[in-house]
């Protein structure tokens, strides 16, 4: 490892001589690049070539050279970033943590939600969580910065980086990146979930990143910055935190959970919509789409089966039942209004208003959750408990 050695010092010399503080500018892209192939061929690097790193899609034989001019900057000798190097190639796993920012929550202190995932409220968001994000990401927030808390989720990369022997190899590394970030996608759309049931207004996660913070030589870079959102308007809510725990374990655990996730997702567009129009659809879909689940023949009397199995769903008494039947009508006209019409009349506003509207559905919503899976409506319609 000597020639690594030698060749970083050398170049620690030339970097020295260049008066500025920015890899970027001490070296162009030619010679970053000669840098690169250089230091591929010399040990602890040269165990990087035809690798793949399967967190990122990407090769990993040129990740060495950034790596390096980073340590040789800041400060450290040639000797030490070799041996550091070869140390974190040796063990060939890195621990990652994925950052999304949400929007419309407002917490009082970390909250641990599972073995490797926190809550952070704004004002304990480490600061290196914003300088670490992708330049694009850091411009749109120099002027929005207004998220309200972050979710991250810790998670181990382990090989870091594989040795492929054929191209059925590199699929199956794709393969892994996929499922990787499948599961945590699953794991962060039933957060936001869990927090719109926590909360009456907007929620959004709107972005994520993945964060290096033990400066493992085997990352690529400071990816992934993914879509960002429609901006967020609404004020945030506080939530209580044991709701959202709660209806976050139920929603890892639901039965055939895909119905109920739709409905959800529904209630969150009618919270972000405009147009009183938009918002009656998306809220009235949340609505069928929740009480209809599995109905053998759902075009027929929408209306009066909404109602009922609202009622029975809600109400305990018979005026209990009455008033969610009801509610649930005037949600369904205000709905068959924006549909068909394209507008909500006034006969239907006097007795619709989307606040309390929301908060029926979320209810609905709520109460299907608690039971661990949809009801059997034949059976709830008769005064039956069970859940499908």
């Amino acid at each position: 490892m000597q020639e690594a050695v030698k060749f970083l010092t050398e170049l620690r010399e030339k970097l020295r001589n260049s008066g500025s503080t920015s890899c970027q500018n001490k070296l162009d892209s030619a010679e970053q690049h000669a840098v690169r192939l250089k230091l591929v061929e010399m040990p602890p690097f040269s165990a990087l070539k035809g690798g793949w790193l399967p967190a990122f899609g990407v090769q990993s034989w040129d990740i060495g050279a950034e790596w390096s001019i980073k340590r040789l900057i800041g400060g450290m000798e040639p000797a030490d970033i070799v041996n550091l190097a070869a140390k974190e190639i040796e063990q060939n796993s890195v621990v990652l943590s994925e950052v999304s920012n949400i929007r419309g929550v407002i917490i009082g202190n970390i909250e641990r939600i599972s073995e490797n995932s926190w809550i952070y409220p704004d004002h304990a968001i480490p600061e290196h969580f914003y300088q670490e994000r992708p330049a694009t990401e850091r411009l749109y927030n120099q002027h929005s910065r207004n998220e309200s808390a972050a979710l991250v989720i810790k998670y181990d990369v382990s090989p870091a980086v594989i040795w492929p022997e054929s191209e059925k190899d590199i699929e199956k590394i794709f393969k892994i990146n996929r499922i990787l970030s499948e599961e945590r996608d699953d794991f962060r759309a039933n957060v936001k979930r869990a927090l719109l049931l926590s909360s009456t207004g907007e929620v959004d996660i709107f972005t994520r990143y993945i964060i290096n913070e033990e400066n493992n030589i085997l990352v690529g870079k400071d990816e992934l910055l993914s879509k960002i959102s429609r901006p967020y308007s609404g004020p945030p809510h506080s939530i209580e935190v044991s709701d959202f725990r709660l209806f976050l374990e139920k929603l890892q655990n639901f039965r055939k959970p895909e119905s109920l996730w739709l409905a959800i997702d529904r209630m969150a567009r009618s919270r972000i919509n405009i147009d009183a129009e938009d918002k009656a659809i998306d809220l009235g879909m949340a609505l069928e789409v929740a009480l209809m689940h599995n109905d053998p023949s759902p075009n027929q009397e929408i209306n009066n089966k909404l109602g009922t199995r609202a009622g029975w769903l809600l109400g305990s008494t018979v005026a209990e039942r009455k008033i969610a039947k009801r509610d649930a009508s005037h949600l369904y006209s205000a709905r068959s209004d924006a549909v068909h019409r394209g507008y909500i009349t006034e006969k239907t506003l006097k007795n619709y208003n989307y606040s309390d509207a929301n908060l029926f559905v979320q209810k609905i919503l709520l109460s299907i959750l608690q039971r661990g899976g949809f009801p059997d409506w034949s059976d709830l319609i008769f005064g039956g408990t069970n859940s499908s």
